[in-house]
């Protein structure tokens, strides 16, 4: 493959460069059985997630797709659902960890339960769940190609210490989540790429306002950091937990 570095770019003797090359892999799949892999060398096995990062991929289509498919996350919004020793999430520093920082995965909301009860079933050893906000990132750079901003936030997300925290709005409060998160601006993403993941193989490409597993204490109420797809981008949401949602689970293989 021969790479083409523009022309355009001015550059100075004796000065060295780097040049940051991304590649895509072709859409690859999880399966019924518990394999992975492209379909081209899988056509006769039943696909049943796109595969997002190493060991992580994303359902075909939301749970109660077609139906019921807005579903409340609880009715809990007083007092904090997570671990203790994870914590919600306070600023926007904690929302774009990539070290997962509160994970409401002990809910017994509406949502939760209902991915418990998601068909297709996982393959033997797996479980559905809910997504972090660092999976949809991570879905939109592998499935959308969006782009992570310029040289130095692509391997700011390398930084245990600063995950994604790039994307958080200019001026962001120490603690609580000012400005709003609507002003959290996300790069625009190849829709066609994304879509053609899931609808290739038969699946619904997102689409709407997702629940995601983060929970955020936003004042004195406990609320859920959402994601909604449109306009061919991302974008963040706090939402109350008596508020409903689409869910799209992902799983771990």
């Amino acid at each position: 493959k021969s790479i083409t570095i523009p022309t355009s770019k001015l550059v100075e003797a004796n000065k060295g460069y780097i040049v940051l090359v991304r590649f895509y892999l072709a859409d690859r799949y999880l399966y019924s059985d518990g394999s992975y892999g492209p379909r081209s060398q899988n056509s006769t096995k039943t696909p049943i997630a796109v595969i997002v990062s190493d060991h992580m991929a994303i359902a075909l289509h939301d749970v109660n797709e077609g139906g019921a498919d807005q579903l409340q996350w609880g009715s809990n919004t007083t007092s904090s659902e997570v671990p203790s020793f994870l914590n919600a999430c306070m600023n926007y520093a904690d929302l774009f960890n990539k070290n997962y920082n509160g994970q409401a995965d002990l809910a017994t909301g509406a949502a939760n339960s209902a991915v418990s009860g998601y068909t297709p079933v996982a393959p033997s050893g797996h479980t559905w769940s809910i997504p972090t906000l660092v999976n949809f990132l991570q879905m939109g750079i592998t499935l959308g190609r969006m782009n992570e901003g310029s040289f130095g936030d692509f391997f700011s997300y390398w930084d245990s210490g600063k995950g994604y925290a790039f994307f958080a709005p200019s001026g962001a409060a120490a603690t609580g989540f000012s400005p709003a998160p609507s002003t959290v601006n996300f790069p625009a993403m190849d829709m066609t790429r994304f879509n053609r993941a899931f609808t290739n193989v038969g699946g619904t490409a997102p689409s709407g306002t997702y629940w995601t597993m983060m929970e955020c204490k936003d004042g004195t109420e406990y609320k859920m950091a959402t994601i909604e797809i449109s306009g061919g981008k991302f974008h963040l949401g706090l939402k109350s937990k008596t508020g409903t949602a689409k869910v799209r689970p992902i799983i771990w293989y």
